[in-house]
């Protein structure tokens, strides 16, 4: 369990740096989730932060409050934006429409402005339906903004290449060693499907490393490029969705792995995809210094593997359970029950979590990337091929996990599958 003051010295101190302050702000931006409630909890944290250093804003020069104001006007762009854009698209197009088809009127539509903007945009949505399955957009500006480093910062996270990964890459491709930074070139004649552990509250090491650049995965990695998978209802909310494809992420569906992974099919190599892998279940066991991870019931993720030809690379994200503290949900009891419920109704998990604020615990977050496990293409693998697979890999993340939980989560518990 940890202690308010040690872990949000942003919070608990009035006479924090500038640097403290902006990364408290972004860390909150860069661990966007698509749930519209926490959405809206978080434009409350910023106004309360705000408020409670408006003295010390108002200290600043002119520089250092432009800063801030770009980051606030950021934060509500982004982080407030599923909510907003939700609400506008309903008030100044949907309801409208409705009303104007029902009584045959243009007279109802009370901003043609607005209405004609949403109208456009809605042509745009029906046009690049489908393009969270055929490898979204991926803008290397968008996932290269400031602000993602300002959220890395916050943890901080970083991102380690272990020393396997660099003895795969002399063997099978090339490292270039340069001022303290490691780049692998990796084969780009190959695509990589990439398992990211744990899930945990949000994620964010497989955000900072696979859904934007903060960690610096362009650097580490030059030539591949990265997506990450998530569940396709992220996709079906307004603006928020290509916020969402401009930073790599992509539908997690069958249709949109094998469009990425499938060289045969798509002609594409150099990809690599990052899954989630445990999900909405995992998540429920989410608690600091406990990693329990779900493979068992992950069948589909090994047999994409094999039926696609592409590399599996485990990774481990250190510190993203110590993020925040969960209600305690023992299996049996009726929270669990509640949850495991709505998880099956709804494919997304209502985990309790909570900390000192909305915001997450500031503490280190380090996702180390393993070797990759190389699969060769097998159109229609057996179970037993698949079950081989897995076993696999949950060896390659058992020894991963006890080589650099010493280095990067010491006081960890023994890793668990469930």
């Amino acid at each position: 369990m940890f202690h308010s003051i040690e872990i949000m010295p942003c919070l608990a101190d009035s006479q924090v740096s500038p640097n403290h302050y902006y990364q408290c702000t972004s860390a909150v931006i860069g661990c966007t989730p698509s749930i519209l409630p926490i959405q809206t909890c978080r434009v409350v944290a910023l106004f309360e932060m705000a408020k409670r250093h408006s003295t010390y804003i108002r200290s600043q020069t002119y520089s250092q409050y432009k800063s801030l104001f770009a980051a606030i006007c950021t934060f509500l762009c982004f982080s407030a934006q599923p909510v907003l854009s939700t609400y506008f698209y309903f008030k100044h197009f949907i309801i409208p429409l409705s009303q104007a088809v029902y009584i045959l009127s243009v007279d109802k539509i009370t901003s043609i402005f607005w209405f004609i903007v949403w109208l456009v945009y809605t042509a745009y949505w029906i046009i690049s339906y489908n393009w969270p399955n055929k490898g979204g957009i991926h803008s290397l500006w968008f996932r290269k903004l400031f602000l993602w480093r300002w959220a890395a910062a916050y943890f901080p996270a970083k991102l380690v290449i272990s020393e396997e990964m660099k003895a795969w890459g002399r063997n099978f491709g090339r490292v270039v060693e340069r001022n303290g930074q490691v780049s692998i070139y990796l084969p780009k004649k190959y695509n990589y499907l990439t398992g990211y552990h744990p899930h945990g509250p949000l994620s964010a090491g497989a955000m900072g490393t696979y859904g934007n650049d903060s960690l610096g995965f362009s650097r580490a990695f030059p030539g591949i490029r990265p997506h990450i998978a998530t569940l396709n209802m992220q996709f079906n909310i307004p603006i928020y969705r290509d916020y969402c494809m401009l930073g790599g992420g992509v539908s997690v569906s069958r249709e949109s792995l094998v469009y990425l992974l499938d060289k045969d099919i798509s002609g594409k190599s150099g990809n690599l995809v990052a899954v989630s892998v445990g999900g909405a279940t995992e998540a429920l066991e989410s608690r600091p210094g406990h990693y329990v991870l779900m493979l068992s019931r992950r069948r589909g993720f090994f047999r994409m593997a094999l039926k696609t030809g592409a590399h599996l690379v485990p990774s481990i994200g250190f510190g993203e359970t110590n993020m925040y503290d969960q209600v305690a949900n023992p299996e049996g009891s009726t929270l669990r029950k509640i949850q495991e419920w709505f998880t099956k109704a709804f494919t997304l998990a209502p985990p309790l979590f909570y900390s000192t604020r909305v915001i997450p615990y500031r503490r280190p977050v380090t996702v180390v990337v393993g070797r990759p496990i190389v699969c060769e293409r097998i159109p229609n693998p057996t179970d037993e091929q698949v079950d081989k697979l897995r076993e696999q890999y949950k060896e390659e993340l058992v020894q991963m996990f006890n080589k650099y939980r010493p280095l990067y989560d010491p006081t960890a518990e023994d890793i668990r599958f469930f």
